[in-house]
């Protein structure tokens, strides 16, 4: 007997968003500058007509590398393609390490379920790239690839970190920018599932009636080697309070004078833990070793930079048998005594002000030689990181060497509104400019 069976169903097909093929042959004609044109009217056709507004225009040169392009957010659909497009001397390229540290730099949107789009075009010295590859490949292959990796992900994070300093420079941009990207996430189990707070629309209402305290143990003796061109523009700032209608005295948060030391054994510790999974297997770009050990070494060695392993080595310490109650467990008690005493200085006033840094700007690249120094710098922020308070950084005014000097506002948490308030008022006064 013949069994006969039922033709097969056909599953209902998906309406699956794929990549666009891109003009990648217009790309390899010498005319650079119209293929960026032409690809980012075909991102724009594809991806959203608002793209190409919102998207961040790149134009940056370093070490020999220059950087041109678009990046940005897909507006059409949550979840749409992990690709990019990116081209090295004309000739598209597809490396996973690179395009991995691409999206890197969005990490934050790809926690919520969205892929950066990115296309870039890069010019590099062609003596770093083996140009001997067959056009049918779509590839370029580099001669040091750890070198032209690393100077093409280091010129996007410089420009990158350049558009968002343009972003906010003024307390009206920050409070715009916060605004945005404010409120709940429901994929995301540490953020408030309560509405945020209009901030542009407060920004205007001035600090009449406002109790703000001075953090002594971070505009005095809490703080060595505290420059005085910083504590006179902090002097400054709080007559610009008091003269707007704010009542401003002395405040004291105890604890605060420890947070630096319990900082930097808390935050290296936590990158110790959280950057182990980049191993070359589980997460992120892998280089080839000849045996696991060396191929984990190898990976990490090149995808770190220096200050990253020195936090982990520290964290690694901290965490180690033997050191964890006596480092990272006390650590984490003096943060508990940080929000203590914090909760009890709110109690008293609206708002606390402090110096930003015990010093004004310092050149670029003056500190590098001394981590030690470079952290200390931190010492008037990093109170609030702890206690997970907001804060802002308002600049006001220049000291004798010319350089700017910051004052820092600081809230309860929740209270990013009146903050700003108090920051449009010092940025009125005239000292910020």
């Amino acid at each position: 007997m013949v069994k006969v069976c039922p033709a097969p169903q056909a599953r209902p097909r998906r309406n699956v968003w794929r990549a666009p093929r891109l003009p990648v042959a217009s790309a390899a004609t010498a005319d650079l500058g119209g293929s960026e044109d032409a690809l980012l009217r075909r991102l724009s056709d594809v991806m959203g007509r608002d793209f190409a507004d919102n998207a961040l225009t790149i134009d940056a040169e370093r070490d020999g590398v220059r950087l041109t392009g678009h990046a940005g957010l897909p507006t059409l659909n949550r979840n749409t393609t992990k690709h990019q497009y990116l081209f090295v001397n004309g000739r598209p390229v597809r490396d996973r390490l690179l395009t991995g540290a691409v999206r890197g730099a969005y990490q934050d949107f790809l926690a919520r379920g969205r892929h950066p789009l990115v296309a870039l075009f890069v010019e590099i010295d062609p003596e770093l790239v083996d140009v001997n590859v067959h056009p049918a490949k779509a590839e370029v292959r580099f001669r040091d690839p750890g070198v032209v990796r690393g100077l093409i992900v280091g010129g996007l994070r410089h420009a990158l970190a350049a558009a968002g300093h343009r972003a906010s420079t003024t307390v009206a941009d920050a409070a715009l920018l916060l605004e945005v990207i404010s409120g709940h996430d429901p994929l995301d189990s540490t953020s408030i599932a309560e509405p945020a707070p209009g901030l542009l629309s407060v920004l205007d209402q001035g600090v009449e009636g406002l109790r703000i305290g001075i953090l002594d143990e971070l505009s005095g003796h809490g703080v060595e080697g505290i420059s005085p061109d910083v504590l006179a523009r902090l002097d400054a700032a709080v007559e610009a309070l008091t003269a707007a209608g704010a009542t401003v005295e002395r405040a004291s948060v105890p604890a605060t004078v420890y947070g630096l030391s319990a900082y930097y054994v808390i935050a290296p510790a936590e990158a110790s833990s959280n950057l182990s999974r980049y191993d070359g297997v589980r997460f992120g770009p892998r280089t080839d070793g000849a045996t696991t050990n060396e191929m984990m070494m190898a990976t990490r060695t090149e995808g770190f930079g220096d200050e990253v392993k020195r936090r982990i080595m520290l964290g690694t310490y901290a965490l180690s048998a033997g050191y964890y109650d006596a480092y990272y467990g006390k650590s984490q008690k003096v943060r508990t005594l940080i929000l203590k005493d914090f909760a009890e200085a709110y109690e008293k006033f609206d708002l606390l002000i402090s110096p930003t840094a015990p010093t004004t700007a310092f050149p670029l690249g003056d500190k590098t030689e001394d981590p030690m120094q470079m952290y200390l710098q931190d010492v008037c922020t990093i109170p609030s990181n702890l206690a997970g308070h907001p804060a802002m950084s308002v600049p006001f005014g220049v000291g004798d060497d010319g350089l700017p000097v910051g004052v820092q506002i600081l809230a309860p948490a929740m209270g990013e509104a009146t903050m700003f308030r108090a920051a449009a008022v010092l940025e009125k006064s005239g000292g910020a400019q």
